[in-house]
């Protein structure tokens, strides 16, 4: 529970039996006073929700780009799994073109930060992009 100011509630023209102003009776004051707490809590519980609104959408928009992040990874893999396994049937010529081709491709996507090397079965070398 905080100090801290939401608001004001203003009550006026508190009339007698005759139509008359004057001040709230002592019996409204608990009245007045419960109004205004519940006031407090519902103003509370509004700005709480809020952020928790503004957090679930903050997140789902990290999933959004991670997703996206995710879908283009598979891709690239698909289709190196592919052309990896073309190399099996094709001489190292064509393995070593093909294998500098998706090196290529996948350092343009921003697959990789760095690159080791690898022999394959068919004399050639391939530069493996990871992230490690």
């Amino acid at each position: 529970m905080s100090d801290e100011s939401l608001g004001v509630l203003q009550l006026l023209n508190a009339t007698d039996s005759e139509g008359n102003f004057g001040p709230f009776s002592d019996g409204i004051i608990p009245l007045i006073e419960a109004l205004a707490s519940q006031a407090s809590v519902a103003m509370e519980n509004r700005a709480l929700l809020d952020e928790q609104e503004a957090r679930k959408q903050q997140l789902e928009r990290e999933v959004d780009v991670r997703t996206e992040e995710l879908k283009d990874a598979l891709t690239r893999l698909s289709e190196a799994h592919i052309i990896l396994k073309e190399m099996n049937t094709i001489d190292a010529a064509t393995a070593f073109t093909i294998a500098s081709i998706l090196i290529k491709t996948l350092s343009r996507s921003g697959a990789g930060r760095s690159v080791r090397g690898m022999k394959c079965r068919r004399l050639c070398w391939i530069s493996i992009i990871s992230r490690g």
